[in-house]
């Protein structure tokens, strides 16, 4: 998981198919970016998925002082509405 500069923010291995990032915590109206993808380790004998996730969030305020968050996902440039997967 990196942010919209590129920075990695969260570096995860699969767990029984699955990867699990903690929690991020956003204090700030506005919209967020953020990419997910596969490493490239260096195992010769597996082929690493080459897609980019990008995740959007636009984090709102209401008038009562509550945060609202509306994220997008697209996955290589087009938007995506599943889970996101490597394969």
């Amino acid at each position: 998981l990196s942010d919209a500069s590129g920075n990695p923010l969260q570096v995860k291995q699969n767990q029984a198919d699955e990867v699990l990032f903690d929690e991020i915590v956003l204090r700030e109206i506005g919209t967020m970016t953020f990419y997910i993808r596969e490493m490239v380790g260096s195992e010769i004998l597996i082929t690493y998925d080459p897609a980019v996730y990008k995740l959007t969030v636009q984090v709102t305020k209401d008038d009562q002082g509550n945060y609202h968050a509306v994220t997008q996902i697209q996955k290589d440039n087009v938007p995506f509405a599943d889970t996101p997967i490597f394969n």
